[in-house]
């Protein structure tokens, strides 16, 4: 496979942004408090370009392209005809475990309306829920070459063909997204770049995709955990490919990302910047052993020590040395190279400034932070983002790819 021949410069941000903590009430699409979500984005655009984190079943593509066609294109029909979906597949699959079908749009709704009536369908299925599928999948779809580009959604010739082969794989009611029929999986691998039929002339978006495929197949095999994967890339062989090189910065990056994020939950659950400093000092004395990547939680007695521990192993694979952003890499040197952790948590209070310039959450006075918000739910957990190797993983199952 010639890794070599994807080009980063040709990486664009992503417009919908990565779902890694929870939501608040004045519903953003996330919270993302230091503006590090852009710099994960070109990582993923690089790895899975088109995809989202969003994306994670095969068989929207073909249903929405049915769905388009038998719509003539009116959003609200659109709607409607998912919406029956997310009622149909909620009837089929009650009292199953939660992940079994996962990523219906709308499902919960709908069994939550079901339960409430009797088991009655509602005469406006498409008031359940605002939040479309087809929202979710277009841009998706129009890169994959199943949407032409226009306002309004027209199908092209591929997606047309989608269409007709969901077609004559459904029966009377709408099947189920796990059903998915072969003729439906060889279209959609032809389109994700992942039909082996094709080795050349492929477009670079779908080389991309199917070299990460390429790299993380193993790992997709055996139990997949994204941010195991990410570990997997802690460091670098000779000659690494294209892919290796960005799991590699993606790696180093979720490095400065949860540990200056937890930095900055600790300044909101505690509001006073005396005692943080203090524990910031004692652990930058000691050496403190890095957490793996995963959750991680401000109530934690370690808080302190994985903040240091994360920053200082991101400072030592030279984030700056892998292009990623300069402002980030100055931030946690401050605290674990100049060991300056006073000016390390005004600095990391000015990035939240800036990062949410029109309603930051915390303003620093003296030793005391201020709440500027204080109806916006600020509490969460830290968390590694995915780079869309969760979606990925779930649309190969669809595809029957892996197991």
């Amino acid at each position: 496979m010639p890794h070599s021949t994807i080009d980063e410069s040709m990486v664009a941000p992503n417009d919908i942004r990565l779902r890694w903590v929870l939501a608040d009430p004045s519903h953003e699409r996330a919270v993302d408090p230091l503006g590090m979500g852009a710099q994960a984005d070109q990582i993923a655009d690089l790895l899975l370009p088109q995809l989202t984190v969003a994306t994670t079943r095969a068989r929207y593509f073909s249903f929405l392209c049915w769905a388009v066609r038998k719509s003539d294109g009116l959003m609200s029909n659109i709607h409607r005809l998912e919406a029956e979906l997310a009622l149909e597949e909620a009837v089929r699959h009650k009292g199953d475990p939660a992940n079994a079908c996962p990523g219906v749009i709308g499902r919960s709704r709908a069994a939550s309306y079901l339960e409430q009536h009797d088991g009655r369908p509602p005469r406006r299925p498409e008031r359940l829920y605002k939040n479309t599928a087809f929202t979710t999948y277009r841009p998706t779809m129009r890169g994959l070459g199943l949407l032409a580009r226009g306002r309004s959604p027209e199908l092209t010739v591929e997606g047309e063909r989608l269409a007709t082969t969901f077609q004559q794989s459904r029966g009377r009611k709408l099947p189920c997204l796990g059903d998915i029929s072969v003729d439906e999986q060889i279209l959609l691998k032809m389109l994700l770049g992942l039909d082996y039929r094709k080795q050349v002339d492929l477009p670079v978006f779908s080389m991309r995709r199917r070299a990460t495929f390429e790299t993380v197949n193993e790992a997709l095999e055996n139990g997949f955990d994204s941010a195991g994967v990410l570990e997997q890339y802690a460091q670098l062989g000779r000659r690494p490919s294209v892919v290796a090189t960005a799991l590699h910065r993606a790696f180093v990056w979720e490095l400065l990302s949860c540990g200056l994020t937890l930095a900055f939950s600790m300044l909101l659950a505690e509001r006073r910047k005396g005692p943080i400093l203090r524990a910031l000092r004692h652990e930058l004395a000691g050496r403190p052993r890095r957490p793996a990547l995963g959750p991680l939680s401000v109530n934690d007695s370690e808080c302190s020590a994985h903040v240091v521990a994360l920053l200082r192993a991101a400072m030592i694979l030279d984030p700056q040395k892998l292009a990623l952003d300069r402002g980030t890499t100055r931030l946690a040197a401050l605290l674990v190279v100049e060991r300056d952790p006073d000016e390390f948590l005004r600095q990391l209070v000015e990035r939240h400034r800036i990062a949410k310039r029109e309603t930051p959450w915390i303003m620093l006075i003296g030793d005391k932070i201020e709440v500027l918000a204080p109806n916006k739910s600020t509490v969460f957990d830290t968390r590694p983002r995915t780079y869309r190797l969760d979606a990925f993983n779930q649309l190969l199952r669809d595809l029957g790819m892996i197991r």
